[in-house]
């Protein structure tokens, strides 16, 4: 039996980079003043996805736990994205706390 045919659906297909992270550019405006995102916001939307990913893992764990998913590999594919963002996170952050490090250790 196919998913289909059991009410389930198309199966999703991942479009995209899910991983994809940019620091947004600046952006001239007419005036000639430039508009970017900050580095803050950047990080805060960063984050806000990778909550996201672990939301949606959560939820397909739960529903293969509970018997309503059918399909095992589109919860994998959802805890894979999940596992490799969080990595991607914390690398970001050791990055960041070894660069804070650093500039904390220069003589002024």
């Amino acid at each position: 039996m196919d998913p289909i045919s059991m009410g389930m659906g198309a199966p999703k297909q991942i479009t995209g980079n899910p991983y994809k992270f940019e620091l947004g550019g600046d952006k001239a405006s007419p005036t000639g003043e430039t508009k970017g995102t900050s580095f803050a916001d950047s990080l805060t939307k960063a984050l806000d996805e990778v909550n996201s990913l672990q939301s949606n893992a959560d939820g397909a764990i739960e529903k293969m736990a509970s018997g309503n998913a059918q399909d095992i590999h589109q919860v994998m594919v959802a805890f894979e994205q999940a596992r490799l963002s969080m990595q991607m996170l914390v690398e970001v952050r050791n990055k960041i706390v070894d660069a804070y490090q650093e500039i904390s250790r220069m003589q002024v």
